[in-house]
């Protein structure tokens, strides 16, 4: 048997593994199962997340629009971000309908404070003009709507002109009703 010289020729010299490529496929490997980690993890987040919505819609659902029970069914649920967050809306709403409120009476004070004014101002016996004149005046200065001086009007118009400072002095003081 003959020896084949090009064995011998494809022969190379012995060369150690490279570390550095083998860490370097170590760490891709590692990189790309954290990854994968994460992924997972993103993927049973959002899987929460929409279970929770529709936990939170069925709540809703149940509730019929009764406040307190959308309130205990989230507690019961066990879904305490939106439980605390919709007692938030709750308590921000209730502040906001208190200061409306408050705003509301305030501006009805006001407003009966004007009236007893401009009422002052027809003096003891006022002519049916004057009547007239001070219900237009408090019309277009939004003291009173048209409804009320109109009422108050016919009352005083019904009333003899030497009575009239008395209706006067009763509307001013019950003012009020006319707002």
């Amino acid at each position: 048997m003959a020896l084949d010289p090009n064995i011998i020729m494809q022969l190379q010299q012995y060369k150690p593994p490279d570390q550095m490529a083998g860490m370097q496929k170590a760490m891709t490997l590692g990189n790309l199962m954290q990854q994968a980690q994460m992924g997972n993890m993103q993927m049973q987040q959002a899987q929460r997340a929409a279970a929770d919505d529709l936990a939170v819609r069925d709540v809703y659902a149940q509730a019929g629009g009764d406040q307190a029970k959308v309130g205990d069914g989230l507690r019961s649920k066990g879904l305490y971000k939106q439980y605390e967050a919709f007692n938030k809306a709750q308590a921000d709403r209730m502040k906001a309908q208190a200061e409306m409120a408050k705003d509301q009476a305030e501006t009805k004070a006001k407003l009966f404070g004007l009236q007893q004014n401009m009422m002052a101002g027809l003096g003891p016996k006022p002519t049916d003009e004057n009547v007239m004149s001070m219900m237009q005046r408090m019309v277009s200065s939004s003291v009173l709507d048209e409804a009320g001086a109109k009422a108050m009007a016919s009352e005083l118009m019904a009333t003899p002109v030497e009575q009239r400072g008395n209706v006067v002095r009763r509307l001013a003081a019950n003012a009020e009703q006319y707002i």
